[in-house]
């Protein structure tokens, strides 16, 4: 009677849990994203969002090949459908899915059955690959550098929206399934080298389409074409200005095209007038944000609201948000010399006024580099944050032209010196020191974590683009390819990394694929030509 009481106890506690899943066969290449069916017995769906899924590998033998693989977020329910994806090398394996719970325990230590299904994986870095998608790659002597094309490639692949079999234009990640306009400023100069301009203009014409009356532009598109912006950041009107006129090149006509009753190039400029008009503070010129983590859209406020701007709300001047909308202005000056505006505002003299208030409000000459940010009416925060090196800020200085070529050569020095001292292995890490433990309250803030200091290939690739195009080719060269090994590594471009080189978020990232694409570009130029023209910059 003892026995089975205990033996009931130890069923109220561990109950039977068994993992099914579906299809029972995949084949697909190293790094594709494929989506599985489970379907979870035993577990309430609540414990789910407690444990991650990963898998074993086996030989066609049963003999395991790799027992540790990538972690997988299954959300709370019992039957889901996730991406995945697998990195081995080509071959036939048997894959066996459990649950488990990150340095506790795995399903099979509490007798847990997991599910199986066959794969045939196949090679990235193949011929068949290369013809089907990437039928012009540019070359290198590096290996890696070579490679990583491949994967860029793929990446973009993943993360296409097709509507009606058409391409609508690519999710952000493998767990975003919307348009957003920050990420598609970085994915679509480089889908330029793979998908006609025709091709990707409606992602871009969908933001003009739901364009408000006074300029504003929604942050983020869903495929049922709800929409919604995190309102803490100033960057989506510029990203938006940026995109376009990767497009506008390939075809200058675009900007003269209606959008309801509006020409593109109109409809681009009025954006950046929204935030001139709506988010100029008058004392410094600057245009304003919400208090976040330079380029992040994670606010200091409000923890179950993070991404709004609430009444109230502490505002800051960053220079990120500066830099993005001085490069927003260039482009418009340079996109109406082929379509003209029907009202012109002072773009030069409003470029000129951004750059110089930037300078004097947030350039630190004797810390080499710019702040993160001024909190407008106070000073509370200013000791703590003119210690941090704040990276994406930086970055977009750089290729906005802020800074001349002794500030950018001062620059890498701090940063190169903040890398070691601080023990990190990636220029991708994007604060350094990143904020104390408890100053963010969302719980993803922690030190050395998303955007509070984690590692951001979208973030470094830019730092990249912006020391090649300021002269620093061996510099820049060398960031690349510390960059490029992680990813080539688990056949993945993961949203951000922690200082272990654990992945988190998106494991497919486009806005990064997107950003390294362009520093390879510009390193191919660099070493066809010999030289870069600087005063062009990645125009």
């Amino acid at each position: 009677m003892r026995a089975l009481l205990f033996f009931l106890l130890l069923r109220a506690v561990f109950p039977a849990v068994s993992l099914s899943c579906f299809p029972g066969g995949v084949s697909a290449y190293q790094g594709e994203k494929v989506y599985l069916t489970f379907e979870v017995r035993g577990l309430l769906p609540d414990t789910l969002g407690q444990l991650s899924l990963s898998y074993h590998l086996y030989d066609s033998r049963g003999r395991l090949v790799r027992f540790e693989n990538p972690r997988f977020r299954p959300p709370a329910r019992r039957k889901f459908s996730l991406p995945v994806f697998f990195a081995a090398p080509p071959g036939e394996y048997t894959v066996e899915f459990e649950f488990l719970k990150e340095g506790e325990f795995w399903g099979r230590d509490r007798g847990w059955r997991p599910c199986r299904l066959r794969l045939s994986l196949k090679g990235l870095f193949s011929p068949e690959f290369r013809r089907k998608y990437l039928p012009r790659p540019l070359t290198f002597k590096d290996e890696s550098l070579v490679r990583l094309q491949y994967l860029l490639r793929l990446t973009y692949l993943n993360n296409e929206i097709r509507k009606n079999g058409a391409l609508w234009g690519f999710s952000a990640g493998s767990h975003y399934p919307q348009l957003w306009i920050r990420d598609l400023a970085s994915a679509i100069p480089y889908a330029l080298e793979f998908y006609r301009w025709d091709q990707l203009r409606g992602s871009l014409e969908a933001f003009l389409m739901l364009q408000g009356r006074d300029g504003e532009i929604p942050g983020w598109i869903g495929t049922d074409l709800k929409t919604g912006k995190n309102t803490v950041s100033s960057d989506q009107e510029p990203s938006l200005v940026l995109a376009a006129y990767f497009l506008a090149r390939k075809n200058p006509s675009w900007l003269c095209r209606e959008v309801k009753g509006l020409k593109v190039v109109d409809r681009l400029a009025g954006a950046l007038m929204w935030l001139w008009r709506n988010r100029r503070d008058p004392e410094t010129g600057l245009i304003w944000s919400g208090f976040k983590a330079d380029w992040g859209d994670v606010s200091l406020q409000h923890p179950r609201d993070p991404t709004h701007f609430h009444p109230g709300d502490l505002k800051v001047v960053g220079i990120y948000t500066q830099a993005r909308f001085y490069r927003a202005l260039e482009a418009i000056v340079r996109m109406e010399r082929w379509c003209p505006l029907r009202r012109r505002p002072p773009l030069e003299a409003m470029a000129r006024r951004i750059k110089q208030a930037s300078l004097r409000y947030l350039y630190l000459p004797r810390e080499g580099y710019f702040l993160i940010h001024r909190v407008l009416g106070t000073t509370r925060y200013l000791e703590m944050e003119r210690k941090i090196l704040p990276v994406g800020g930086n970055a977009e200085a750089m290729l906005a032209g802020f800074m001349s070529r002794r500030m950018v050569k001062r620059f890498f020095q701090v940063h190169r010196k903040r890398m070691e001292t601080l023990g990190v292995s990636s220029p991708s890490f994007v604060l350094l020191p990143p904020y104390p433990e408890g100053f963010f309250p969302f719980h993803l803030m922690k030190p050395w974590h998303y955007q509070n200091g984690g590692g951001w290939d979208w973030i470094g690739a830019r730092l990249v683009q912006a020391l090649l195009s300021s002269g620093f080719d061996k510099e820049g060269e060398e960031y690349l390819k510390e960059i490029v090994r992680r990813n080539l590594l688990w056949f993945s471009i993961y949203e951000w990394f922690d200082r272990q080189g654990r992945g988190w978020g998106a494991f497919s990232y486009t806005a990064a694929a997107g950003e390294m694409g362009q520093a390879l570009k510009v390193l191919s130029r660099i070493k066809v030509r010999g030289s870069l023209d600087r005063k062009a910059k990645l125009w």
